[in-house]
Formats: C-alpha cells, sequence, structure tokens
C-alpha cells in the first residue's frame, strides 16, 4: 500500500512539473467541480421522490429522502428544483470554461517554455521548434482536456456510484458486474487506438520532416525533376495519416454506441426487475433510474476521455521528455566576470581547439587547431558552404564550446577564457549576417533594434551615409518610412546594408560579416569595403565570406576546409 501510494505522489509530481502550476490547480478545481455536480444530481434525484410524494404516485412512508431535501410543499418543491437547477447550469458553465482554460494555459506555457529552451541553445533546431511549437502543442493539449475531462467526470461517476449503493445495494453490485463484463471488449478497442495513436504520431513525424527538407532544397528538385516525386511521397503519407486518423473515428464511434447501447440495456433491466425482492419501492426507483443515468452518461464521458488521451499520450510523452530532460537550459555561469562595457578591440588566441557537432564526432570540423587574431585586426574566413566558417565564429565568440582546448579574449593587457566574459563579447559585437532581419516598423525603429546605447539623429544620417545608404532619404517619410515584417519594398541589397547600419550604431569594438556583402552589386561592395578600410582600426573585424571584395580588409586570411594554416 505503501508503495503504491509513493508511486501516485510521484506520479502526480510528474504532472505538475509537466502541465504546470496553473493546469493542475484547474484539475483540482475540476475535481471540486465534480462533486459539486453530484451534489445537485443528488438534490435533483431526491427532488423526484417529493414529487411523486406530493402527487400522490408514492407512498410517503416509503420515500427514502434525506433530511437537507425539503418536503413542505409541491410549490416549495419547485422552487428547491429551480435554484438547484441553476447552480447546475453554474457549474456547467464553470467546467465548460475550465476545459478550455486547461488546454490554452497548458499551450501557453509549453511554449513559453518551449521558446526559452530554443533561444537557450547553442544551435536551435528549426524543426524541432517548429513542429514542437504548433502540431505537437495542439495534439498534446487535447490529451490534457480528455485528462481534465477525467478528472471531472471520474469523480462524478466514483460519488454517484456510492450513492447508489445506498439506495439499492443488491441491484447496484449486480450493475457493476454487468458494467465489468461490459467493459472487457472497451479495454481491447482501447489498445486498439493507443496503438492507432502512436501509428499517428510516427506518419505525422515523417510527413512534417519530409516536407522541411523537400522546402529546403526545392531549387534541386525543380532542376532534377523531382518535384512531383516529392509531392506524390508526401501525398501518400497523408494518405495513411488520414486512413490512421478514420480508423480512430471508427473505433471510438464503436466504442461510444456500444456503451450508449449497453446503458440502455442496463436501465431496462433495473427498471424491469425493480432490484432483487423489490427492493426498491415505486418512490425510490424514480431517484435511482436518474442517479444511475446519470452515472453512466459519466461513465461515457471517462471512456470518451480515455480515447483522447490514448490517441495523443505519444504526443504527451514527447513534451514529459522535453519537459524532464531538455528544458533545462545549461547556463552555467561558474568563473563569469562582470566587466564593463569593453571599450576597445578584442583579440583572441585559440589553443589547441577540437570541435565536432553530436553524432558526426567522427568528423571533426577542427582538431587541434591554432589561430592568433590581435586585436583591431581584420580575420577574413573564405571557403565552401559547411565547412565551418560560421562555426568558427561562434567559437570565438562564446556561442558554441569546443569539445577541447582553450578560446582566450585579449582585452588590453588582460585575458579572459570567452565563457567567462560571452555576455560582454555579444554586447560589444556589431553583426551582419546574409538574411537581414527586418521587423515591423519605421526604417528608425528598424535601425535602433537591438542597438545597447542612446543616439542622435547626426549619428544615425552618418551611419547610413557610410554603409551606402542614401535610398532611404528618397522615402517620403524618410527614417519614418514603414516596412513590413519582410522588408518589402526593399531589395535584399538595401536590406542587407540597413542590417550593417545598425550594427554601426552599436560602436562595435567587434564587427562580425556573416556572408554580409552576398547580396551586394559589386559597385556597392567596393565602396563599403573602402568604407570599413576607413574604420577598421576601431574595431575587430570577424568576416565570413566566398567573394573576393573583403580580401582587401584582410590582415589574416583563413581558408576552409582547414588543410593549411592562416596567411
Amino acid at each position: 500500500m505503501d508503495h503504491r501510494f509513493s508511486s501516485l505522489l510521484l506520479y502526480l509530481k510528474k504532472l505538475y512539473l509537466l502541465v504546470g502550476k496553473k493546469v493542475f490547480t484547474i484539475y483540482i478545481l475540476g475535481l471540486v467541480s465534480g462533486c459539486l455536480y453530484f451534489l445537485t444530481d443528488l438534490a435533483i434525484a431526491f427532488n423526484f421522490q417529493v414529487f411523486l410524494s406530493f402527487l400522490g404516485l408514492a407512498d410517503p412512508s416509503i420515500v427514502k429522502v434525506p433530511d437537507w431535501v425539503p418536503q413542505k410543499s409541491l410549490n416549495f418543491a419547485v422552487a428547491f428544483l429551480l435554484v438547484i437547477g441553476f447552480l447546475r447550469a453554474i457549474l456547467q458553465w464553470i467546467q465548460t470554461f475550465m476545459q478550455g482554460a486547461a488546454v490554452e494555459s497548458f499551450k501557453h506555457q509549453i511554449r513559453s517554455r518551449l521558446l526559452k529552451w530554443t533561444f537557450g541553445l547553442d544551435v536551435p533546431s528549426t524543426q524541432d521548434t517548429i513542429l514542437f511549437f504548433n502540431e505537437r502543442t495542439n495534439s498534446a493539449s487535447i490529451a490534457v482536456s480528455g485528462l481534465h475531462t477525467m478528472a471531472m467526470k471520474a469523480t462524478t461517476s466514483l460519488l454517484l456510484g456510492l450513492e447508489l449503493f445506498w439506495l439499492a445495494p443488491k441491484t447496484s453490485l449486480y450493475v457493476v458486474v454487468f458494467i465489468g463484463i461490459a467493459s472487457l471488449p472497451m479495454r481491447m478497442i482501447d489498445k486498439k487506438i493507443s496503438k492507432l495513436g502512436g501509428g499517428i504520431k510516427t506518419e505525422w513525424d515523417h510527413i512534417n520532416s519530409r516536407l522541411l527538407v523537400s522546402l529546403k532544397n526545392y531549387l534541386l528538385l525543380r532542376i532534377y525533376g523531382l518535384v512531383k516525386n516529392e509531392e506524390q511521397s508526401i501525398n501518400d503519407s497523408l494518405g495513411k495519416y488520414l486512413a490512421r486518423i478514420l480508423s480512430v473515428f471508427n473505433f471510438n464511434g464503436l466504442k461510444f454506441s456500444t456503451t450508449q447501447y449497453m446503458g440502455l440495456v442496463l436501465v431496462c433491466l433495473v427498471s424491469l426487475l425493480k432490484g432483487p425482492n423489490n427492493e426498491m419501492a415505486s418512490g425510490v426507483i424514480a431517484s435511482y433510474l436518474f442517479l444511475l443515468l446519470r452515472f453512466l452518461q459519466s461513465l461515457s464521458d471517462v471512456a470518451a476521455s480515455t480515447t483522447t488521451i490514448n490517441m495523443y499520450w505519444g504526443q504527451m510523452q514527447d513534451f514529459a521528455e522535453l519537459c524532464y530532460k531538455k528544458f533545462e537550459v545549461n547556463q552555467d555561469t561558474n568563473g563569469q566576470r562582470q566587466l564593463s562595457r569593453i571599450s576597445n578591440p578584442v583579440g583572441w588566441r585559440v589553443q589547441n581547439v577540437s570541435f565536432s557537432y553530436p553524432g558526426v564526432e567522427g568528423q571533426p570540423l577542427f582538431h587541434n587547431f591554432d589561430l592568433n587574431i590581435p586585436a583591431a585586426n581584420t580575420l577574413v574566413i573564405h571557403g565552401p558552404s559547411g565547412s565551418g566558417k560560421s562555426t568558427l565564429l561562434n567559437i570565438l565568440l562564446g556561442i558554441l564550446k569546443p569539445q577541447r582546448g582553450k578560446i582566450i579574449a585579449t582585452l588590453g593587457n588582460n585575458e579572459f577564457e570567452v565563457n567567462q566574459i560571452m555576455a560582454e563579447l555579444l554586447e560589444a559585437v556589431g553583426y551582419v549576417g546574409a538574411e537581414s532581419f527586418i521587423i515591423e516598423g519605421t526604417i528608425r525603429e528598424n535601425l535602433l533594434y537591438g542597438v545597447n546605447r542612446k543616439t542622435t539623429e547626426d549619428e544615425i544620417i552618418r551611419a547610413l551615409q557610410m554603409a551606402e545608404c542614401d535610398f532611404v532619404f528618397g522615402f517620403p517619410d524618410g527614417l519614418n518610412h514603414m516596412l513590413s515584417e519582410h522588408g518589402t519594398g526593399l531589395s535584399a541589397g538595401q536590406a542587407q546594408r540597413l542590417s550593417l547600419v545598425r550594427a554601426l550604431l552599436r560602436e562595435p569594438k567587434i564587427l562580425v560579416l556573416d556572408e554580409a556583402t552576398a547580396n551586394l552589386d559589386y559597385e556597392t561592395e567596393l565602396r563599403l569595403v573602402k568604407t570599413l578600410e576607413a574604420i577598421k582600426t576601431n574595431m575587430t573585424i570577424l568576416a565570413v565570406t566566398h567573394r573576393p571584395a573583403l580580401l582587401r580588409l584582410a590582415d589574416i586570411q583563413l581558408r576552409f576546409p582547414l588543410n593549411s594554416n592562416p596567411l
């Protein structure tokens, strides 16, 4: 018994961690509402006996009514019924609200935790994040709704069952035996639905993964003439997914209809028998049948909830794995130093570094790698895609941690391991990537988004001129010109130049250019290189490129793959 109690407490603790405080509180309120709902059913059932007694259809001497049910007059009984009915309607309203609140609160909480986890990862997974943020969350929330319904209805069923035994113990024992026998095929159906639910999850994972890969490689598919093949393959998977869903609906319908019919058979048997040896008098049987119908209805709701839970339990288990193992973001701050804002260019010493991504440990991007970058120098890294160029930038900034070796940041005469001062390093960085980050708002709001200091109008205009952004002054509203989230109305090159302005407005001591000139025409790129040459002594520049123009800035060149020493 102690072991079972400990297991129950452990299960409740895990459920609390998974669904969160708010949803768990709603579950508790569901239990309370289930008890209150039972009391209203009880009051209505006993009031039936009072009605029958006042109408002369039942002998008042054999009516089995508790003292708390008023028996003053027919009018009073009607008033009592209306009050109880009103309270019951309020409970239905509250339960409906809690049902939706449990689902949406779970979605909100799990998505917030997912965002925190995603943005805390060194390398976020787009596929995993989108999958869990949308389909997984929606499916798991259906299971959460099923758990909430079960909490309410199972409580009501248990209390109704106890009351039935109080009214007619022998008849109720027969009812329990009948339900136990009838539940055997229901359990077999539940196992089938649970198996199908696992298949639904697997099939959807396959569809989602295949679709993302196809979209990322759409140009290749067009060139190779494989678009129709991919479309057909995904459609085939959609067909399998639909077939599994329809099978669940089929078994669920069979379960529901069988349950309803068995309930009808049971009510008829009780009505004909009126209990062994006339256990129930004419007045009592009215209350008993009403409570029995409510008991069977609550059991039917519990059965429907088990179907929902079995169908989507796989998604809940996925979230449980994330919750218990992966949502904890590593934020080790041991040995971190608190520095004032970095005011001088930063240098690096890379010592004996080895790094590989999880799952490809046998193919390291770096092995016993050494590199020295003096402050106020420009490192230009060039080479094919996927060879490790951007990975090196992340290692230098402390975002990725090597499996072996040290990354030392030099600040004047002081040296620090980058993981000790990563926050200060990132605050000193101006970043321009291949994809421009545009928010919905004015050009001014875009330029100042992420700028960690106060700026003047003159500084903004000067930065715009340095980054070859004279096109801004051609808009009627100038800096107040509105941009959409996707930068509609701007060319790719214009959006990228605005990103450079944003980086310069941070007054960076480290300027990171990750394929930053990829969308610029050659003449504009040369003018930007000339501008960067004039200001490069005020910062350390880390540039990744596959184009030759930026090589003019280089104090150090690094060719990838790493088959030679830095130049």
